[in-house]
């Protein structure tokens, strides 16, 4: 019929002379060149469709009464004021009627006639009669069934209208009225779309880039009704159509990516030849922020992994989207993608039933095992495409990959063991991301599907580097591993925490591992190594995991003694780790442990024999002490007993070197703290050596005993530079003498005292004082102290007497109690002074007064 009325026009063409003898006219020439006369408009009219004899008459009428009107279009001199009248006067004489008469036959003989001249009006210089005449030819084509016969006068104007690249249709809203009628065109044609389906595809060559987004969008619907109507002939076109498509998927408008997807999923299924350079613009909608773009992202998607020809080439892709479309923020497309899925597995079943046959026979109850089959097969390209994205620019598409990958490993289960090389390092990358839970999320699922020894062989190595640490705390928590590998992991972390120690004490998932492990470790008690367990909590404790320890059931504490003799046996080294865990181990565990007998002293013991030998060794030692001391008040008295000697007397003795200086001053301490917050140690005073007359061939200078031991080196400590260790060791002396001076005896004062009588002249007023103080315990309760000559009193008393006008008072007093104590003493020796130097005093009334109260 069409190929009949293009014919038909193409005769009178060159009737009317408006071609070259000849020459054949083109279908856009003859289109947009005729001007027929009332009996050729008959003519068409009759070779195109069958009217009766009433509506024959009656369409001779109406065209014989318009042919003036077409003339006079048709008619270059014509005005556009006179054109515009005669398009107005056609709706109203025209259009209305037959639009309200409804005779498809008796519309489409007219419309056959007015078609060239509306064609010949689509492309006239006035807007407005291009406007009118493309309104026109719609409102008369909407009503019509069958256009076939109009395609040879309409399509080539159209298609000189919109596919031209020199001087195109200017306005849009014309441009978009025309690309409808094209595409109502094309659409009424049905199968015979297939004879304009390279013009139509020509037009949108250029609409689909077009300014206007309707026009996008009108250009997209007719895409998929030429995949619809006309596959095969699209199917030359396809290609070019969806590069032309691409843009259209980025569009500002939401409704314009919605139907270049449904254009771009239909065109694709006509050939997919291109499939793998449209995909990456596609995949990115997965990321569209509109749920409508998404849903559409989701149906095209399943539509293509059940209908497309080759779709299982391309599962990988399909399945990556509706994977990841179980994660929707929108709980209606969740389910939408839950359905899909459902749908894909089905399909999958049905198509490949011999592969999956064995599992719905052996195992009924597992679901989706065709979608969990697919996956398995497409495991390799989603897991190489997705660590692509995890290393992409955006973090958009990393994020995207993350929790594709979480949604991912239930359906991979145990098969994703085998792609963990190149997985672990692409997660470790983005762990610190703020979508880190979706990466922890996926570590934790990776726990529970690959086997121990897989997950920890390509982890643990690694534990240095924080994200493969943080990785492992959430994998464990819910790997099934057994006690060898919590002692692997142990053993990892006990070099993670020596070799580097601010960093283990610091990084928050090092505790995190170590608390997953102390609670694994309650079901392998006999096989974990419990030494390792207890070093490694407290060297990094804090106070969670203090208290996981303490309220484990294993109990931990129990072996801190054991733990501390196996350190002694170590290089206590400063800055070594051992030391490091001596120090955790003494500061951490509960005092009633680490003060015993069997955990404290030896480790002071071992740390005060290697200070005698080297600078490095009282370093280590000082540290000790520096943890020990803020708790010294809990030391049990057997154990200052024990260490009074071997740690505290020996390390009180005089030493050159700066780092002797400290050392000095926390024995110092210590010693206080044994002897004022402690009970007194149960030392053998009795048995000192230091006036017994050497035994038979013995050496002339015997070892002096405990007591002579503790004066000497106290006497020694006097003079020290730091003012709170002359202090501290003045005030032991002053207590030493409270509580065991009836064992001292005159050879044990003239140890001490010409030290305490160089503390009187101390810079420091305090340090006076207590020298005064401890000048008086000595006479006051050292009753050997009798036995000097009375030559040492004599010099005593003259020491102490000057003071009395020191301009503090507080030394002032502290002189006059002590001279109080001598004169109960040596009352002669302290009266026979003041009288003879009474009046050099300025404080001579003083001194007179203590002489009237003790007479």
């Amino acid at each position: 019929m069409a190929l009949r009325t293009l014919n038909c026009v193409q005769m009178m063409a060159s009737n009317t002379g408006h071609v070259p003898d000849g020459q054949a006219p083109t279908v856009a020439e003859a289109a947009l060149a005729i001007v027929p006369t009332p009996d050729q408009l008959t003519m068409i009219a009759k070779t195109t469709t069958t009217l009766s004899p009433e509506l024959e008459q009656r369409c001779a009428q109406m065209i014989q009464g318009l042919q003036r009107d077409i003339n006079k279009l048709s008619d270059p001199a014509t005005d556009r004021s006179a054109k515009r009248r005669t398009l107005d006067g056609w709706r109203r004489s025209v259009v209305d009627p037959l639009t309200r008469e409804r005779s498809p036959p008796l519309t489409l003989a007219v419309t056959l006639a007015l078609a060239p001249c509306l064609a010949r009006l689509l492309g006239d210089k006035v807007e407005k009669c291009r406007e009118l005449s493309g309104q026109i030819l719609t409102s008369i084509i909407s009503d019509l069934s069958d256009v076939k016969s109009l395609l040879p006068s309409l399509v080539p104007a159209l298609v000189d209208r919109l596919a031209r690249d020199d001087q195109p249709e200017p306005s849009e809203e014309i441009r978009l009225e025309n690309l409808r009628l094209l595409v109502m065109l094309a659409d009424k044609s049905g199968p015979m779309a297939s004879l304009i389906t390279a013009d139509v595809c020509s037009v949108l060559d250029h609409t689909l880039v077009d300014s206007y987004p309707e026009v996008r969008k009108e250009s997209c619907k007719a895409v998929v009704l030429l995949a619809v109507h006309a596959p095969a002939a699209l199917r030359l076109h396809a290609e070019k159509l969806l590069k032309r498509l691409v843009p259209s998927l980025s569009h500002r408008h939401s409704a314009v990516r919605i139907v270049a997807l449904q254009a771009v999923g239909t065109a694709m299924q006509v050939d997919a030849s291109i499939f793998k350079d449209i995909w990456p613009s596609v995949r990115k909608l997965a990321l569209d922020s509109s749920p409508a773009v998404r849903q559409q992202l989701y149906s095209v998607a399943l539509n293509w992994q059940t209908q497309l020809v080759d779709r299982y080439s391309y599962a990988a892709c399909m399945l990556s989207v509706l994977i990841s479309g179980l994660a929707d923020e929108v709980l209606e497309l969740r389910v939408k993608c839950q359905a899909a899925i459902d749908d894909v597995s089905r399909v999958y079943e049905t198509e490949w039933a011999d592969r999956v046959k064995d599992k719905l026979d052996y195992e009924p109850k597992r679901t989706l095992i065709g979608f969990r089959t697919l996956v398995h097969e497409n495991l390799l390209k989603l897991t190489d495409s997705l660590v692509e994205d995890l290393g992409d620019w955006t973090v958009e598409v990393r994020r995207w990959a993350a929790l594709t990958l979480a949604q991912l490993l239930p359906f991979a289960e145990g098969h994703i063991s085998g792609y963990l090389d190149k997985l672990l390092p692409a997660l470790a990358k983005v762990v610190h991301e703020p979508f880190a839970p979706l990466v922890f999320q996926t570590a934790s699922a990776i726990g529970q599907y690959v086997a121990p020894d897989l997950l920890l062989h390509l982890t643990v190595p690694h534990l240095r580097t924080p994200s493969y640490l943080a990785l492992l705390v959430h994998a464990l928590d819910k790997s099934p591993i057994t006690a060898s590998h919590i002692n692997a992991i142990l053993k990892e972390m006990q070099d993670l925490a020596e070799n580097d120690e601010a960093a283990a004490i610091a990084d928050p998932n090092l505790k995190s591992l170590y608390l997953i492990l102390l609670a694994r470790s309650g079901a392998f008690a006999a096989q974990v190594d419990m030494d390792l367990l207890l070093s490694i909590g407290l060297a990094i404790a804090d106070d969670a995991v203090l208290n996981a320890m303490n309220t484990a059931s294993v109990p931990l504490f129990a072996r801190v003694p054991d733990s501390l003799v196996n350190l002694t046996k170590r290089d206590l080294a400063p800055r070594s780790p051992q030391l490091y865990l001596v120090k955790r181990f003494l500061k951490l565990a509960p005092p009633a442990v680490v003060f015993s007998a069997s955990a404290l002293v030896p480790v002071l013991e071992r740390l005060s024999t290697a200070a005698t030998t080297d600078d490095s060794g009282i370093e280590a030692l000082t540290e000790v002490l520096d943890v020990i001391l803020p708790k010294a008040d809990q030391i049990l008295a057997d154990v200052a007993s024990t260490l009074w000697l071997n740690v505290i007397v020996r390390n009180l003795r005089w030493r050159s070197g700066r780092k002797a200086v400290q050392l000095r001053a926390r024995a110092s301490a210590l010693a206080h703290a044994c002897l004022v917050n402690v009970s007194v140690p149960d030392l053998p005073w009795s048995n000192d050596a230091a006036s017994a007359p050497p035994a038979q061939g013995a050496f002339a200078h015997p070892p002096p005993g405990p007591l002579t031991a503790t004066l000497t080196a106290l006497s020694t400590a006097m003079d020290d530079d730091p003012v709170a260790t002359r202090r501290t060791v003045v005030m032991i002396v002053q207590r030493v003498a409270e509580s065991w001076g009836s064992q001292w005896d005159a050879e044990h004062v003239k140890v001490v005292y010409p030290d305490l009588v160089k503390r009187l002249d101390d810079a420091q007023d305090p340090v006076r004082v207590l020298a005064c103080a401890g000048l008086a315990a000595v006479y006051e309760y050292v009753h050997a102290v009798t036995q000097l000559d009375p030559v040492h009193h004599q010099e005593l008393v003259k020491s102490v007497a000057i003071h009395v006008d020191d301009p503090n008072p507080d030394v002032m007093n502290a002189a006059l109690v002590t001279l109080r104590a001598m004169l109960r003493v040596q009352p002669d020796a302290v009266k026979a002074h003041i009288d003879s130097t009474a009046h050099l005093f300025r404080n001579a009334s003083a001194l007179r007064d203590l002489l009237a109260v003790s007479s």
